[in-house]
C-alpha cells in the first residue's frame, strides 16, 4: 500500500524539512504501512534554500541526519501534488489556509501538527473508518474537528496565532530555536505513533 504525507510550513528550510526528516526515520525504524512518499514544502519560499544551520545540527546528532540536511532544498508549495496527498501535515493556521485556498478539495486532509496529534487521541474513542491506508487516518481526524476544546499554545498568544500553531523561531536565540525544534520532535513522534498504530506494520522505504 502506498501513502504519501507532506509536510508544510512558510519556508521549507527548519520546520517542515525537520519533522519530514524526523517522521521518516520513525516511520523506516518501525516498518509501518507500505511504501511511503514523505516530502516537505514552504508556502513562502526562495527555492533551493538549504535547510537553517539549527536544524542541520540537529539533524547530524542522529544517524542519517546529515546526509538529509545536506541534501535538502527549499520546494514551494506550488510544486507538490497536493491532490495526491493522503495526508497535509502544517505548521500553523496560516499555512493551512494557504494550503485550502490552493486546493480546496484538500481541506479535510490538511492539519496543524498538533491539532492532528489530538484529533487522533479523540479518534481512538470513536469507530474508524473502514480501510488502513493514510487517506482513511485522514478521514478520521476530520470526522472529530468541531469536537475538540482548544488549549492555550504551550508558545504563549501572539497576535494572529492559533493555539495550535508550531510558530517559527528564526530570529531568535539558538537556545529559544533549538527549543522549538525539540518539541517538534516530540510531536512527530507522538503523531507517527499514532499513525503506526492506525496502519498497522509493515515495511517501508522512502
Amino acid at each position: 500500500m502506498n501513502h504519501s504525507l507532506v509536510f508544510v510550513c512558510e519556508a521549507n528550510v527548519c520546520r517542515s524539512p525537520y519533522m519530514a526528516f524526523v517522521f521518516g526515520k520513525a516511520a523506516r525504524a518501525a516498518g509501518v504501512g507500505g511504501e511511503w512518499s514523505i516530502s516537505s514544502s514552504g508556502v513562502a519560499v526562495s527555492p533551493g534554500r538549504e535547510i537553517c544551520v539549527v536544524a542541520r545540527e540537529m539533524m547530524q546528532e542522529v544517524d542519517g541526519g546529515a546526509e538529509a540536511a545536506a541534501s535538502h532544498r527549499s520546494t514551494p508549495l506550488d510544486r507538490i501534488d497536493l491532490s495526491g496527498q493522503g495526508l497535509i501535515i502544517v505548521a500553523t493556521g496560516q499555512e493551512r489556509g494557504i494550503v485550502a485556498k490552493t486546493a480546496p478539495d484538500a481541506r479535510a486532509r490538511t492539519f496543524m501538527l498538533r491539532e492532528a496529534i489530538a484529533l487522533g487521541e479523540a479518534a481512538r474513542r470513536g469507530a474508524e473508518p473502514a480501510g488502513a491506508d493514510l487517506a482513511h487516518y485522514a478521514a478520521l481526524l476530520h470526522a472529530q474537528r468541531g469536537l475538540l476544546a482548544v488549549p492555550r499554545s504551550r508558545y504563549g498568544w501572539s497576535r494572529g496565532s492559533d493555539p495550535w500553531d508550531t510558530p517559527d523561531r528564526h530570529g531568535r536565540r539558538d537556545a529559544a530555536h533549538r527549543s522549538m525544534l525539540r518539541s517538534v520532535r516530540q510531536d512527530v513522534l507522538a503523531f507517527h505513533a499514532q499513525v503506526a498504530n492506525f496502519l498497522g506494520g509493515a515495511s517501508v522505504s522512502g
